[in-house]
């Protein structure tokens, strides 16, 4: 085996630049930093990990200990806390105990000789705490699903060195009793894990006695978790028939099933289980879902606090209970097909994939027109062209201009819609509803735009050094344009011949209902605006100038493809070529598709820089002559449900629904959503100009992208080309104010 004194020799250079470079230490230059890698890689060097550890005294090691990951709930919880604390350079080491107290002993011991920083367990110890604290009294601990030493039933556990950490199953015990007895169920069984695991113990104490007090007998059958298959036939004895069997768990449910047919001559119950939270779950089942991945990250977050910041906190980390999923009734008698005008775009695909779904539910048929964005924009504003039409979707920008031709007041028409609003996040609940302070139409699919990067590549240490000896500064994630520049310069191989890239970013450019996109954020960041003082146009000011030429330079970057629409820009980012991108980010789900990404699993993001985004997306509203107003709102309803709406975002459409953004499923898939909520806050679209008369954004935008793209692609100075699009505008909304106008 080489030692560093070998890498160093042939590397010729020192002995502590070597150990430097392989221990990812010090201000190396990338020349050396080369030199260094391919000698270990020629020599065949590696890093002696454990031996590393045992200099060091204590491991960047979490130990996961479950009963097994076939349960789905634990599945996840390991797969969260595997993801978020390895991204922090946390090894994770998962032990499965199969529920044995001898199994879960010796692996409590294999880890604290593995000497790792924390334990996080989901014990089937009856006294967890005083097992954990007479053997790992050192490490912290969290535990799942238990109850800590010296705390009552119900009370919120704490105990020095512990976190106790899950839910609510008293709670989920009523609540599901509750739900039965609704549903008039007069023949029930329980099929749980043992009595003596606190979280079943808590949930049969919520359970039981509410069927005791309406009468039911409710036969019970508690079993270890390596006895659930055979003890699941003692449901079936002789005579038993039911109209519901509740499971604790998948694996119980599953081993139900299988004894049922083999025990029973009788039909197979409804069955009502206990599981993890899942973005995508059969409709048809009777679900209560607990959301075990955003668990696991509380855990993750809480572990790395306590561990690299030395808090001491160690209060419990309990969730609310997400509840129950389950077939909603169907609805009364209602007019068979509603008609929907909309645009083409991922939400459409979306919905027209889940419209089978609303069939079953509802009765009622959903007949998609779908068109193109400029030929939508036409058909609506042409009076009595969107009259057939029940619901219409529309860009949230033409709200001012076209709303009050295709929408009915929702104050007119019978529906909750407090309630409705209060299922979206509170961001949305002005420009994508409200005009003139009163209601009108519904956010349905609220996009942002969001910066995407080349996260192996800003985080590499080798870029990072090249970047630092070209540029003089720390590589880092572009706060402002000036940066997004000059790293977009970096690297475009053609300005820097040592780029690993050709361009530095891509840009959508060709299509006039994108080319504004990329040169508002910079006009905003710049402190520029598109109106003065009084309200008037006012296009052709320094700070457009400033913003132009930025773009300019942006473009010089790029690959300089004319792309149409922001969906093209982020393909031509997929296909590994540039460092980065800004786009609406209702267009990004295909970049994790590594069928047509190249750059799957490599992706960063983040707000857009100078901290102006634009918003956009769309909005619905039911038109005034509907005749169908009820069957829209039936709609509405199921469009808008939990079981729905994040269905319908991890196929591409953007639901605004809280239940979406706190979904760790769908945070897995599109983790960008969290920097979308942040960027909602702080963005930058609706303008409701009351100086002309019948003020049209949109066309506003329109005479701005013809220049814009003028001068970006060289055919115009930026002086003239602002100076043309201030004419432009003039000439169009004060001496002719008529969409008649041709340029």
């Amino acid at each position: 085996m080489p030692t560093i004194k070998d890498i160093a020799k042939a590397a010729g250079v020192s002995h502590g630049t070597a150990s430097n470079v392989l221990n990812g230490r010090g201000n190396v230059s990338v020349e050396k930093i080369k030199l260094v890698e391919k000698a270990a890689l020629e020599l065949g060097y590696k890093i002696n990990t454990k031996a590393q550890t045992l200099r060091q005294g204590k491991t960047r090691g979490v130990a996961v200990i479950v009963p097994s990951i076939v349960f789905p709930h634990y599945a996840d919880l390991y797969e969260v806390l595997q993801k978020e604390l390895t991204s922090r350079d946390y090894s994770v080491q998962l032990y499965t105990t199969n529920s044995m107290e001898v199994s879960e002993a010796a692996s409590i011991e294999d880890a604290l000789s593995a000497r790792v920083s924390a334990i996080i367990s989901a014990s089937c110890f009856t006294d967890a705490p005083s097992v954990y604290s007479e053997h790992a009294c050192d490490v912290p601990v969290v535990f799942v699903d238990g109850k800590p030493v010296g705390v009552e039933q119900n009370a919120m556990p704490q105990i020095d060195s512990a976190i106790s950490s899950g839910f609510d199953y008293a709670a989920a015990g009523r609540e599901l009793a509750s739900f039965l007895l609704n549903r008039n169920a007069k023949k029930i069984a329980t099929f749980t894990g043992s009595e003596h695991a606190y979280h079943i113990d808590q949930f049969l104490q919520g359970f039981l006695p509410l069927l005791e007090a309406e009468g039911i007998d409710c036969k019970l059958v508690t079993s270890y978790d390596y006895l659930a298959s055979v003890q699941a036939f003692e449901l079936f004895e002789p005579d038993c028939v039911y109209d519901y069997i509740v499971c604790s768990d998948m694996l119980r449910q599953q081993a139900a099933i299988a004894a049922h047919s083999f025990s029973s001559v009788h039909p197979l119950p409804s069955f009502v289980t206990i599981t993890s939270r899942a973005a995508l779950s059969d409709s048809n089942a009777y679900l209560y879902e607990l959301d075990y991945k955003r668990l696991a990250y509380r855990i993750a977050l809480r572990l790395i606090t306590l561990l690299e910041e030395d808090a001491r906190d160690f209060s419990p980390i309990f969730l609310e209970n997400s509840g129950i999923k389950y077939l909603s009734p169907r609805s009364k008698t209602l007019p068979k097909t509603l008609n929907f005008l909309t645009v083409a775009s991922p939400s459409s695909v979306a919905l027209e994939r889940l419209l089978p779904h609303f069939r079953r539910k509802t009765g009622i048929d959903m007949k998609l027109t779908v068109l193109g964005l400029n030929e939508l924009y036409d058909k609506i504003k042409e009076e009595g062209n969107a009259s057939d039409y029940d619901l219409i979707r529309m860009d949230m920008a033409w709200i001012s201009e076209l709303a009050p031709k295709v929408y009915a007041p929702l104050d007119t028409i019978p529906y909750d819609w407090d309630r409705l609003f209060d299922q979206m996040l509170p961001v949305f609940l002005e420009d994508y509803t409200s005009l003139d302070s009163r209601r009108i139409c519904l956010p349905y699919d609220p996009s942002t735009q969001i910066l995407f990067y080349r996260a192996d590549l800003f985080n590499d240490p080798t870029i990072k050094r090249m970047y630092y000896e070209y540029c003089k500064e720390e590589l880092s994630v572009p706060e402002t344009f000036a940066q997004y520049n000059k790293i977009s310069k970096f690297f475009t191989r053609s300005c820097h011949h040592g780029s690993p890239l050709k361009f530095g970013n891509t840009v959508a450019i060709g299509n006039s209902g994108v080319s504004p996109s990329e040169y508002l954020p910079r006009l905003f960041a710049e402190g520029g605006s598109l109106f003065d003082q009084d309200g008037r146009i006012s296009l052709n000011t320094a700070a457009a100038l400033r913003a132009l030429e930025s773009y300019k330079e942006a473009y010089e970057y790029s690959d300089k493809r004319i792309y149409q629409w922001w969906k093209n820009a982020l393909e031509g980012f997929a296909e590994g070529n540039a460092a980065m991108t800004m786009v609406f980010m209702n267009h990004a789900s295909d970049i994790i598709n590594t069928k047509i990404s190249n750059i799957a699993g490599k992706i960063g993001f983040d707000a857009v820089p100078g901290g102006k985004p634009l918003v956009g997306g769309g909005v619905i509203g039911i038109h005034p002559h509907s005749k169908a107003k009820e069957a829209a709102c039936e709609f509405i309803s199921w469009l808008y449900s939990d079981e729905v709406a994040s269905v319908f975002t991890m196929l591409g459409g953007l639901s605004p629904c809280k239940t979406v953004y706190n979904n760790r499923n769908v945070l897995e898939l599109y983790p960008w959503l969290s920097a979308a909520k942040r960027s909602f806050s702080i963005g930058q679209r609706r303008v409701d100009n009351k100086y002309y008369k019948n003020f049209s954004e949109k066309m506003l935008e329109q005479i701005i992208s013809v220049s814009i793209k003028d001068a970006v692609t060289g055919q115009l100075s930026a002086q003239e080309a602002l100076s043309l699009a201030q004419n432009r505008c003039e000439e169009f909304f004060i001496q002719r104010n008529s969409a008649e106008i041709r340029f």
